[in-house]
């Protein structure tokens, strides 16, 4: 499973929400989540924004094997602590042996 954020550079609510997405990432790592968590720069990827058809900044997508398509959030959560919860829903402990 993965979480994306896509991003463009000159995005000020982008720059705003970086330290967010920093300490979900970390977070993640701590709760050994099995996530992983990527960042999307889509002035350097132009054809994953197409394909996504993502038209605001942050946006966040969860990619799961089990689903078809992405689950897109409907607004970006400002809090690390919200969106470790809301990707606990989704996902379960990483096995560790």
């Amino acid at each position: 499973d993965f979480m994306v954020e896509f991003y463009a550079p000159w995005c000020g609510a982008c720059k705003r929400f970086a330290p967010t997405y920093k300490d979900f990432a970390e977070n993640v790592q701590q709760l050994n989540l099995s996530l992983k968590v990527a960042a999307v720069d889509v002035e350097a990827n132009p054809a994953l924004r197409e394909r996504y058809g993502i038209d605001s900044f942050p946006t966040l997508m969860f990619f799961s094997k089990h689903q078809k398509a992405p689950i897109r959030t409907a607004s970006i959560l400002r809090s690390s602590t919200v969106l470790v919860d809301w990707v606990k829903k989704l996902v379960g402990p990483a096995v560790t042996e």
